[in-house]
């Protein structure tokens, strides 16, 4: 995934590997080797600031504890020093150039952009957001690409949503990427990356994909396509 962003972008970024106390012992170095200057913060050391951004939190608390993708929503904006920054899943590749994602960098406006889902995955009804929230939920938000303004996730809304709506009574998996649904439609500003930016359960990706997230139901597919068709461009010559 790495290096086909950093082919693609032709950029240098400042990349975190956040170690959720399960990465090999043997991958720090490896990243090191590929990615110079690379920063992996480990387990302990997260759990202790987000510990304590998350005090006075008890459900975002809870939550964080009972599934390791919380920590997506909650330890990346603690842990980060920027005001805005980028997740990327390790089931994704790239294509081609990303140049929305990089207009998002340059803009500076305050937006918070994702990939569009395959299908509707919300484990809440619309209805239920209004009345519980106040506001209805981005459809179709997919966490395996996000463009994040930090201010965008607020903790107070995260803990109305796990304690007043029925969220967490759905498919644990979900609730991380619905709460960025749900931080980012509090917010108002942004949306879904185009249709090039693909999350789907086709055996082949789009021919105009910029990228793809291989998600479960076609994780076999980031190997037996992806994997191979952006080592041709990663191997092609001078």
């Amino acid at each position: 995934m790495l290096a086909s962003w950093f082919h693609f972008t032709q950029r240098n970024w400042r990349v975190v590997i956040h170690d959720d106390g399960r990465l090999p012992a043997e991958a720090g170095p490896a990243f090191e080797k590929m990615f110079p200057g690379i920063i992996k913060i480990p387990g302990a050391e997260a759990d202790a600031v987000v510990a304590k951004a998350l005090a006075g939190h008890p459900a975002c608390r809870d939550y964080r504890v009972a599934h390791p993708l919380a920590r997506k929503i909650f330890d990346m904006p603690a842990l980060t020093g920027a005001d805005r920054f980028i997740i990327l899943d390790s089931d994704l590749l790239f294509f081609r150039k990303p140049e929305a994602v990089l207009r998002w960098c340059e803009s500076g406006n305050g937006e918070c952009w994702f990939n569009e889902d395959a299908i509707e995955a919300l484990p809440i009804a619309q209805a239920e957001a209004r009345e519980k929230l106040g506001f209805d939920i981005w459809p179709r938000v997919n966490s395996g690409l996000c463009l994040i303004e930090r201010a965008a996730i607020d903790l107070d809304t995260c803990e109305r949503a796990l304690r007043e709506t029925s969220l967490l009574s759905g498919h644990i998996w979900l609730v991380e990427q619905t709460l960025f649904a749900i931080c980012a439609s509090a917010r108002g500003r942004g949306g879904l990356l185009p249709p090039e930016y693909e999350v789907s359960l086709e055996k082949k990706a789009r021919p105009d994909a910029v990228a793809r997230h291989y998600v479960g139901a076609v994780r076999q597919r980031f190997f037996a396509e992806g994997v191979a068709r952006v080592a041709k461009e990663l191997l092609r010559g001078p």
